[in-house]
């Protein structure tokens, strides 16, 4: 039993949350055992998800760049003369070469650690992985490491596709093509990683080993678990733990000829029809399922955590078969002031967690009481984080609303299986025509009755708008435009002149319509370098001149693309304004937020509301010259030069931080749901603004029979029915 306070520094949270920071952070919660002190060490102050309220006790910000090793020690050394703490745990994989090399330094100021050597370290990053796993003659899928990015097209035909694009130190992109390659190699081989890993795609089983080894080489603990799903962007979308004899026999064999120590991760494949492992990946550092391990009761953040200690209490051995988890988003919203103090003074306190006892109680009551129904598609994290979670965890706050249903395209559809977000879940027939979701949804309806839905996909609107006035006749609500106007604010009508440019508070930017490569380079030449070039759905790439232009025209038809919008590169700051119009076209609530963080496809991670009643106010006059009835979403971005704003696109339906407008007072989903269903909506605006959005990814425990239930019955429920 651990009686002492122990103080653990825990290093790599960034921006955006792709490190393993908050899943190791949220295992060590679960499972130490006493009194534990969690600071985060991070580049700058969003810290990725280390704000989720709970979760660390306090942050310390790192200055300068991440690459420079003696400034990132010299700062963790000050933070440690500030405030000791017992050990320091790198979470980013990135960084632990840095804490190697200065293990000693750190040991002698008396911060413990536990890390591999140098060298060790060294044979397994990715150019040298494929060299040192061939010396062991352990096999690997087909895979080229190409220095130079010039060549990474060559390299990929000649290996075929499908094919993984890996960055020398970070990040996989899925490439189907040539086109594809060379993009996923532009967008990782940055600053400080120079060259990509290209592998062929595994046919068969993959799977995932994180193991943790003591100083004395023993390890103290190895979780296995087979990939269910994994996204173009190499991320595990859900996972189960699984014993296999040789999946271990194969991970001691690779730390024995590492002499390794510490946490170290190892990514095999097992081919269709062959029984052989081969490794596709080795990190050093735990995984960012860390808490997929506590369930399965070999906690790996806790046995690194003993073995730092040298506590000598951690069992051995392999962990509990059969847990899954899949991969989905936590939402909070926080002071700006514990933010700003972090920029200031370099350290702050952590968010204590909420006290939900009221919310949870409040719910529970409501969903014993008659109320409204809602169902909610858009349930997914599986590429991008779809709205349907923020709309569903937006109206679990709205007293009106008694249950939540989710509406699900897939099996690993991770917001259905959250308690928290639906009361039950219902799969709908993928690419189905209108008549086969209407169909679908009036089964369910019978089943379980349900007054509003609420779309929150594009792609679904027109087959929603189509089966609209038979769902209103079924006693189905809805709040959605007509057809007319749903296309009239897509990107390719939006910019081809129909829609005025100049407005009071915004303006379009000019912008012409290429529909083959010459048109494209006659649209560069009118407007002038730099450009943006987007695709009519999604994709946008800069070109600073007509090489560049060339290759985005290749990048965005290998994406299926025939034709792009040409416009002026815009730089500046991204702001959206969310808006609800009633089925006269009038705005019944608006909110503008400033973007403060987004990940590599866009997605809002971290954002802050700004009060700007003329930008909203124009918003809504756009909306009714359209005829838009429903959610939508505004998107500018605020040139730097001119201080003016520009509109990039209109998004049909609630944006993904839509939950945010529920911290704030100004309920969205819940405004939406009761205009929907006839009511009209009281509203409470405060324009609180002294708020911060905040987002992080985190496990969802799953049972199978929840998995099976889906992909065999269509549905699932979550024990409130």
């Amino acid at each position: 039993m651990h009686e002492a306070e122990t103080q653990v520094a825990l290093l790599g949270f960034r921006r955006v949350d792709d490190a393993a920071g908050v899943s190791v952070a949220r295992a060590l919660r679960a499972g130490w055992r006493g009194r534990l002190v969690l600071a985060a060490l991070g580049y700058d102050a969003f810290m990725g998800g280390a704000w989720i309220p709970g979760l660390v006790d306090r942050f310390h910000l790192l200055a300068g760049d991440p690459a420079s090793d003696e400034l990132l020690v010299e700062r963790i050394l000050e933070f440690h003369a500030e405030r000791p703490f017992d050990a320091l745990i790198p979470c980013d994989h990135t960084e632990v070469p840095v804490i190697a090399a200065h293990s000693e330094r750190l040991a002698m100021a008396g911060i413990r650690t536990l890390v591999a050597r140098q060298d060790r370290i060294a044979a397994i990053a990715r150019p040298r992985m494929v060299a040192f796993l061939q010396e062991l003659e352990v096999a690997t899928p087909q895979s080229l490491f190409v220095p130079d990015r010039g060549d990474v097209a060559a390299c990929a035909a000649q290996l075929g596709f499908p094919l993984w694009v890996k960055g020398s130190v970070d990040g996989a992109l899925k490439a189907h093509s040539v086109e594809q390659a060379r993009d996923a190699a532009e967008k990782l081989d940055g600053f400080a990683q120079r060259g990509v890993l290209l592998q062929r795609v595994a046919d068969g089983e993959t799977f995932d080993v994180a193991m943790v080894v003591g100083r004395d080489g023993r390890a103290t603990g190895l979780v296995a678990t087979r990939r269910l799903a994994v996204n173009d962007d190499g991320k595990v979308v859900c996972a189960a733990v699984v014993d296999d004899p040789q999946i271990e026999k194969l991970a001691r064999r690779v730390l024995e000829a590492l002499e390794w120590r510490g946490p170290l991760q190892l990514e095999l494949a097992r081919h269709a029809g062959r029984d052989r492992l081969h490794v596709c990946d080795v990190r050093a550092g735990l995984p960012g399922w860390s808490m997929l391990s506590h369930w399965s009761e070999c906690n790996l953040p806790v046995r690194l955590l003993d073995s730092v200690l040298d506590n000598g209490e951690s069992a051995t051995g392999m962990a509990r078969t059969g847990r899954i988890c899949v991969r989905a988003v936590e939402e909070a919203a926080i002071p700006l002031e514990s933010l700003m103090q972090l920029e200031r003074r370099r350290h702050s306190d952590g968010i204590e967690g909420a006290d939900n006892s009221s919310v949870n109680a409040h719910t529970d009551a409501n969903r014993g009481l008659s109320g409204l129904r809602v169902a909610i598609t858009g349930t997914s994290t599986f590429d991008v984080i779809n709205a349907g979670i923020g709309v569903a965890r937006a109206l679990r706050l709205a007293p009106e609303v008694s249950r939540i249903y989710g509406l699900s395209y897939g099996t690993f559809d991770s917001g259905i299986y959250d308690p928290e977000l639906f009361d039950a879940s219902f799969q709908l027939p993928v690419g189905g025509s209108p008549s086969a979701i209407l169909d679908r949804l009036l089964a369910i309806h019978e089943e379980h009755p349900f007054d509003v839905v609420i779309p929150c996909l594009d792609g679904e609107l027109p087959q929603f708008i189509a089966i609209r006035d038979k769902l209103e006749a079924a006693g189905v609500s809805t709040l959605l435009p007509d057809k007319r106007a749903f296309e009239r604010r897509a990107k390719l009508r939006l910019f081809n002149g129909s829609v005025a440019r100049n407005w009071d508070s915004f303006e379009l930017p000019e912008s012409i319509i290429a529909g083959s490569e010459s048109e494209l380079l006659k649209a560069v030449r009118s407007i002038g370098f730099p450009v943006a070039i987007k695709g009519p759905l999604a994709h946008c790439m800069r070109a600073d001149n007509l090489g560049e232009a060339k290759a985005a025209w290749r990048r965005l038809t290998a994406f299926g693309t025939t034709k792009v919008i040409v416009q002026p590169f815009i730089a500046g700051q991204f702001f959206a304004v969310a808006s609800v119009t009633d089925r006269d076209h009038r705005a019944l609530a608006s909110m503008t937020v400033k973007k403060l963080a987004t990940c590599q496809r866009g997605s809002t991670w971290s954002a802050i509301r700004v009060t700007n009643r003329a930008l909203e106010a124009d918003v809504g006059r756009l909306l009714s010259e359209l005829g838009w009835v429903g959610p939508a979403e505004a998107e500018f971005i605020r040139d730097r030069m001119r201080d003016r704003y520009y509109l990039i696109e209109v998004n049909p339906r609630f944006t993904a931080w839509i939950y945010f407008s529920a911290c704030l007072g100004v309920n969205h989903p819940r405004i939406a749901a009761l205009a929907a269903a006839g009511k009209r909506p009281t509203l409470s605006d405060d324009g609180a603004a002294d708020l911060v959005f905040v987002r992080a990814s985190h496990e969802l425990a799953v049972k199978a029979t929840s998995l099976a239930a889906i992909s065999t019955k269509g549905y699932v429920h979550n024990g409130h029915m």
